[in-house]
């Protein structure tokens, strides 16, 4: 892992990424969302709004509209909703350069979305099997290229749950991934976002490809209490695991959460753990915190 340097964004001369390639590259999949836009149940409504839903494009959207020249690379198939997310992303200044276009008879993975009304919660079905994006393979992206000029590149472990939840013989997304690890520069840091979900593998699935990938190749965590609670046992603070898993919290403090980060850095060794906290109040009003913890303790 590369060593990691801190930048601050309010502070820094964004002038030194100009005339360069992007400095944030990040890839995965991105889902057409379909949201009922009555306020009606999606069996009953017949206007749906259509959006775009990925953490990965959302992440290199925001980065490129506070000036970091951000590039997201996928698979889509060369039709009306793959050229969407495509112009999507150009009208936020990302980098599209490196996407790979797929038959446009391909499917692009699709998330079915209710909006809870309390006290029914928020819903949502994947369409995400077989997708284009699936089968994003090593081969063909140019690594080389694509990372030229990177500071950070970025992945979740949604992306490498696709495989499984398509039951292929081979997780493409992995193995595009560690072809860009092998072809990134020396000091491109690489940073993950957990992100677990139980809809696409088992837990026991999920440990098997990220433990090894986070351990060997990332610097930058970013998870959940809940994830780690689930997968790993871990708790945080003076809140256990099971605590965690069942929503049996308070207020959580600052010490909790260092606790938690020295636990989560000292399984992974990572760099920095960052954390996103969320309060729900209601189905329609959530609370929400992050914190972040580097090698040093800085916190």
């Amino acid at each position: 892992m590369s060593e990691t340097k801190f930048y601050e964004i309010t502070r820094d001369d964004l002038g030194r990424f100009s005339n360069r390639g992007p400095a944030f590259v990040t890839f995965g999949e991105v889902m057409v969302r379909d949201t009922p836009a009555d306020d009606e149940r999606p069996e009953r409504t017949r206007l749906v709004q259509l959006s775009m839903a990925g953490s990965e494009y959302t992440l290199a959207m925001g980065l490129s509209r506070l000036g970091i020249p951000s590039s997201f690379i996928t698979r889509v198939p060369d039709n009306a909703y793959g050229r969407a997310l495509r112009n999507i992303a150009r009208e936020q200044g990302m980098s599209t350069e490196h996407i790979v276009w797929a038959p446009k008879t391909e499917p692009i993975g699709r998330f079915i979305y209710e909006i809870g009304r309390t006290p029914r919660k928020n819903t949502g079905v994947y369409q995400r099997m077989y997708s284009a994006a699936s089968r994003l393979d090593a081969g063909m992206v140019d690594w080389e290229a694509a990372l030229k000029d990177a500071r950070l590149f970025h992945s979740s472990g949604i992306t490498f749950g696709l495989a499984t939840h398509s039951k292929y013989e081979r997780n493409y997304c992995y193995d595009a991934f560690k072809e860009a690890i092998a072809n990134k520069p020396e000091d491109c840091l690489v940073g993950m976002d957990f992100n677990y979900r139980s809809t696409l593998w088992s837990p026991a699935q999920a440990r098997e490809i990220l433990t090894p990938t986070i351990s060997d190749h990332v610097d930058i965590l970013i998870t959940t209490i809940e994830d780690m609670a689930k997968l790993y046992d871990i708790g945080c603070g003076q809140y256990s695991a099971k605590q965690v898993v069942d929503g049996d919290l308070g207020q959580i403090e600052d010490d909790d959460i260092q606790d938690f980060s020295q636990r989560v850095r000292g399984l992974f060794n990572v760099s920095i753990v960052a954390i996103t906290i969320r309060y729900p109040d209601t189905f329609e009003q959530h609370r929400w915190e992050s914190a972040a913890m580097d090698s040093a303790g800085n916190f």
